[in-house]
C-alpha cells in the first residue's frame, strides 16, 4: 500500500480536512459533536467522496487526540514530560517510564496504565523506537477509534491506514526532535483494527505460500521415494545376480549363501581358465582351407575374369566378368561341391548382360562366423 497516493482525512478538534493526493484541501465540520453536526459531517464527506471518486482513504488524527508516552531504555531516568492541555478525559502529553526491552510487549502495555485515565483493556497502543533509544508510545480509546472508522466506512470509502497526524511538540523534544520520522511506525490499521479485506488478502497469500510449500514438499518427498524405490530395485537385481553368479561358479552346497571372498576366488580361477582355453576355443577359422578347396574344384571356363574374391564375417562373394551366362551357375556348383554342407549354405549365382561388359556374381553364406578377410587373385 502506497499511503502517499491515498486521499487523507485529517480529524482535528474543531474541524475535519479532506486532502487529495495532489495536496488540495477541503475543510468540513468536526466529527465529534452533536447529532446535527455529525449529520452535516456525513453530508460533507459524502460530497467529497462523490466529487473525488474516493474508494480508499487514510485517516490522520490530530496529535492532541492521542495519549503520548516515552518509555525510556535500560538505565534511563524517569521523569515527567511536559503535558499538553488536559480537558476532562481528553488525551494528555506523557510521562517517562522504564521500557521493558521488547517492543510492544505486554509489560509495555501495562506500564502505560499509570498515566492513562482509562483501563488498559480499553486502550489501543502502538510503539516505535527512536534513534536515541527511547520508545515512543501512542495510545487511543479503542471504542472511539472503532467508531470513527465505522462512520467513515459507512459512507463508502475503505479506511486503509490510521496514524497520528503529528506528535505533541513536548513529546517530540523529549526524544530528540525526530518525532515526525516515527509516524510511519505508529500504524493503527493493524491487529484488531486491520480491515477484513486486508486480513483475507493476507491470509490468502499465506495459504497460497503454504500450499506451494506443501506441494513442493510432496514433490520432493515423492522424488526421494522414487529414488529409494529405484535403489531397492537395483539392490534386489544385484543380489539376484550375485546368487546367479555364485550358482555358476561355486558348488551347490556353497551357492545358497555365498562367501564374498570364496566367490571372488572362484571368479579369478574361472577367469584364468578362460584365458588359458580361450585362444584355442575361440580362435577364428582360417579362410585358406575353403579357398584351397574352391581352387581345386574350380571349373575350366574360357573367357572368365575374376575381379574380386571376398570372405568376410559369414559370407563369401565372388565377382567377375564373362560372356557366357552359364558361368555363374558353374561356379556356384563348384562352390557347393567344395564347401562342407554343414558349414555353408547353398551358393547362389547371378549373371547380368550389359552392353560391352557382362558380369556375374556368386555368393554363399557361412553358418558360423569367420574372421574378416579379403582375397584378390
Amino acid at each position: 500500500m502506497n499511503r502517499r497516493r491515498l486521499p487523507k482525512l485529517v480529524l482535528r478538534r474543531d474541524e475535519t480536512v479532506f486532502v487529495t493526493p495532489g495536496g488540495d484541501e477541503t475543510a468540513g465540520p468536526e466529527l465529534n459533536g452533536s447529532q446535527n453536526i455529525n449529520d452535516r459531517w456525513n453530508a460533507w464527506f459524502r460530497q467529497c467522496v462523490q466529487e473525488h471518486r474516493v474508494r480508499d482513504v487514510a485517516l490522520d488524527i490530530a496529535a492532541d487526540r492521542w495519549y503520548w508516552m516515552v518509555l525510556s531504555g535500560p538505565g534511563a531516568s524517569s521523569g515527567a514530560v511536559p503535558a499538553g492541555d488536559e480537558e476532562e478525559t481528553q488525551p494528555t502529553g506523557g510521562v517517562v517510564v522504564r521500557h521493558s526491552g521488547r517492543l510492544g510487549s505486554e509489560a509495555d502495555l501495562f506500564s502505560l496504565e499509570a498515566g492513562l485515565p482509562l483501563p488498559i483493556e480499553e486502550i489501543e497502543a502502538r510503539f516505535v523506537k527512536s534513534k536515541s533509544g527511547e520508545v515512543l508510545a501512542a495510545a487511543a480509546d479503542r471504542e472511539q477509534l472503532s467508531d470513527w472508522i465505522s462512520i467513515i466506512e459507512a459512507i463508502g470509502p475503505r479506511v486503509r491506514s490510521v496514524r497520528p497526524a503529528d506528535i505533541e511538540p513536548a513529546v517530540s523534544e523529549s526524544i530528540g526532535g525526530d518525532g515526525r520520522s516515527l509516524l510511519a511506525g505508529l500504524e493503527f490499521r493493524s491487529g484488531s483494527f486491520e480491515h477484513p479485506k486486508d486480513t483475507r488478502h493476507r491470509v490468502g497469500i499465506l495459504c497460497l505460500v503454504a500450499a506451494a510449500w506443501g506441494i513442493a514438499c510432496c514433490v520432493i518427498g515423492w522424488g526421494w521415494l522414487r529414488m529409494a524405490s529405484q535403489y531397492d530395485e537395483l539392490a534386489a537385481d544385484a543380489n539376484a545376480m550375485s546368487f546367479k553368479l555364485a550358482r555358476s561358479v561355486l558348488p551347490a552346497d556353497q551357492a545358497g549363501n555365498p562367501d564374498p571372498e570364496r566367490l571372488l576366488s572362484a571368479l579369478v580361477e574361472r577367469r584364468r581358465q578362460a584365458r588359458d582355453q580361450g585362444a584355442e576355443q575361440y580362435r577364428p577359422k582360417s579362410a585358406a582351407e575353403p579357398f584351397v578347396a574352391i581352387l581345386t574344384a574350380w571349373p575350366d571356363l574360357p573367357d572368365v575374369q575374376v575381379d574380386g574374391w571376398r570372405i568376410d564375417r559369414g559370407r563369401m562373394l565372388i565377382k567377375g566378368t564373362s560372356a557366357d551366362s552359364a558361368t555363374a551357375d558353374a561356379i556356384a556348383a563348384a562352390l557347393k561341391s567344395a564347401l562342407p554342407a554343414d558349414e555353408w549354405s547353398n551358393p547362389r549365382g547371378t549373371w547380368q548382360e550389359r552392353s560391352g561388359r557382362n558380369s556375374f556374381e556368386v555368393s554363399v553364406t557361412r553358418k558360423s562366423n569367420v574372421t574378416t578377410r579379403r582375397i584378390r587373385p
